[in-house]
């Protein structure tokens, strides 16, 4: 018999935080489901995967994003597939299973990330590090939101992080695999979501360099030009064009590839809150530490932060860990400031690369003798505690969104034949179909006084989060005592326990972070036509 293995206690941590990082995946991954639409914003749903499959991703197929993530989920839903070959589902539940084989493989995707997190900080430093670096990534708030979503963010963020993998390598080695896989991979970030160019402008600098100081500790005689010029970096350039070709699908799909490039450079450049001056770049700058920090949560950010600080005081020490901060450089420079507009979700992959900072500087406090070691673990472990919490806290407003109890109110309240006006896109309310409405029409969220005056719907449902930025004047006068219609629900869920909500979102009423997890547990209300006042007879 052989002998069994044990696993030692830096292995049963690993698998821990990754079960950890499941759970936070995966729990609220039914969220707005059975739906067609889903509730998540931007979500790559089923009917535009089907579509692609349709055309076969070529013949001018093209969508809002790079074609990868779609080959991914068109994978993922063949076991789905193939079942309905020899059980066929109703077009509704074959769309929720797909939708659920979409979210799946975000969630593994994510918990995918955590493994590459601590896999990249076995490259740069200590095991104990890199175990920290990992448990500090699964409770970004965001990540989890988009880790059970089907949206495209955790997987480019996933390649990204696979990318930096090598990078971290070849300034180690400078192997000529690594330096293929690091094109291939950085070439199927990009491929997944086109903003992921901007962290690798400035990346080949840290290369150049470190190859160039490596070849003259071999050659006296290495020059700037051999550097330059040599067979590693041309076979990764020609590794991350044929990728680049090959997942483009430009040679039967050519004008599909041009119409999404004139899409994202044009269309899709819609938000732009800063100017191009000193002052609107600074703002944006101090805006962007705020979403950090909201994405971490105190303590994470604290951490991360004071990590930061540490390893620029001992440069010598920590060259590998420092040139993590190219990359991130080079995207705030080429995109974010490009872009001038800052969501949360933009910051992901940042956020995950300040972990490794962070995993640092929480290994050093807990071999600090100046600390001591009980007080060190005392204060990794509630920084742990509250990340988990603070990121259980996304899971807990999805699993209990305020638009399920509207739905069964509805149901058990309003009669079947209404009419029923819902002032807003599908995925920002309750779901029509689940209580059999015969007479529900969705008159555009910017609708007037004026226009629902002449609709005249006996019931309005409106999502009072968004009609009070978007369409502030029509809220107000809907709210009067003058108003045809009078408020009959008014639902959010609450909970004391949550140490992220809404009021880390807003303040008086100001939206101070951007970002999509104000898209859950929506303050829903619902208005009812008063009845005509009749004039007194004489």
């Amino acid at each position: 018999m052989m002998p069994i293995r044990r696993l030692d206690n830096n292995k049963l941590a690993l698998i821990g935080i990754l079960l950890i990082s499941l759970f936070l995946n995966g729990l609220g991954l039914w969220w707005g489901l059975p739906s067609y639409d889903g509730w998540a914003v931007d979500e790559i749903v089923p009917a535009r995967v089907q579509n692609g499959i349709a055309n076969g991703f070529s013949r001018g197929w093209n969508d809002s994003y790079p074609p990868l993530h779609y080959y991914l989920l068109t994978l993922s839903y063949s076991p789905i597939f193939l079942f309905q070959q020899f059980h066929p589902l109703t077009e509704d539940d074959l769309n929720t299973a797909l939708f659920y084989m979409g979210r799946i493989l975000s969630a593994l995707m994510g918990a995918g990330i955590v493994l590459l997190v601590y896999l990249c900080g076995r490259e740069i430093y200590d095991e104990l590090s890199a175990l920290i670096a990992g448990g500090l990534t699964m409770g970004i708030a965001p990540f989890v939101y988009y880790a059970k979503t089907a949206n495209v963010d955790v997987p480019y963020v996933f390649w990204v992080i696979c990318s930096l993998f090598f990078y971290i390598r070849i300034l180690k080695n400078h192997r000529l695999r690594d330096y293929l896989w690091f094109a291939a991979t950085a070439t199927l970030a990009v491929c997944t979501k086109d903003q992921a160019y901007g962290f690798y402008v400035l990346a080949p600098l840290p290369i150049l360099w470190s190859r160039y100081a490596f070849e003259k500790r071999r050659n006296d005689a290495a020059s700037w030009i051999a550097t330059l010029i040599n067979r590693k970096n041309l076979a990764a350039l020609g590794a991350g064009a044929l990728v680049f070709i090959l997942t483009q699908n430009l040679l039967f799909n050519w004008d599909g590839f041009i119409a999404h490039f004139k899409f994202i450079a044009g269309p899709a450049q819609i938000y732009s809150n800063y100017t191009h001056t000193v002052a609107g770049h600074a703002s944006m700058t101090w805006q962007s530490v705020k979403h950090l920090l909201f994405s971490f949560g105190w303590p994470s950010f604290l951490l991360c932060c004071a990590g930061l600080g540490y390893a620029l005081l001992q440069q010598k020490k920590n060259y590998l860990l420092l040139a993590l901060l190219i990359p991130v450089i080079s995207y705030d420079i080429f995109f974010i400031n490009v872009i001038l507009h800052d969501f949360d979700r933009y910051f992901l992959a940042i956020c995950i690369i300040f972990t490794f900072f962070g995993g640092k500087f929480g290994a050093d406090i807990l071999r600090s003798r100046h600390i001591g070691r009980l007080v060190g673990l005392a204060l990794l472990s509630v920084t742990g505690v509250y990340s988990v919490w603070y990121a259980l806290s996304v899971d807990l407003a999805m699993v209990n969104d305020s638009r399920y109890h509207v739905e069964a109110w509805i149901k058990e309240n309003l009669p079947p034949q209404a009419s029923i006006a819902l002032a807003d896109d599908r995925v920002f309310l309750p779901r029509d179909y689940l209580w059999d409405c015969q007479n529900c029409f969705y008159p555009s969220r910017m609708i007037s006084m004026e226009k629902l005056k002449r609709l005249n719907p006996d019931y309005l449902v409106i999502n009072a989060d968004l009609q009070t930025r978007m369409n502030s004047e029509f809220y107000g006068e809907l709210r009067r005592e003058s108003s045809p219609y009078a408020r009959i629900l008014g639902y959010r869920w609450r909970s004391k326990y949550l140490l992220l909500d809404r009021d880390d979102i807003y303040k008086n009423g100001k939206r101070m972070i951007v970002t999509n997890l104000d898209k859950i547990n929506p303050q829903i209300e619902i208005f009812q036509r008063k009845p005509l006042r009749r004039s007194p007879q004489n």
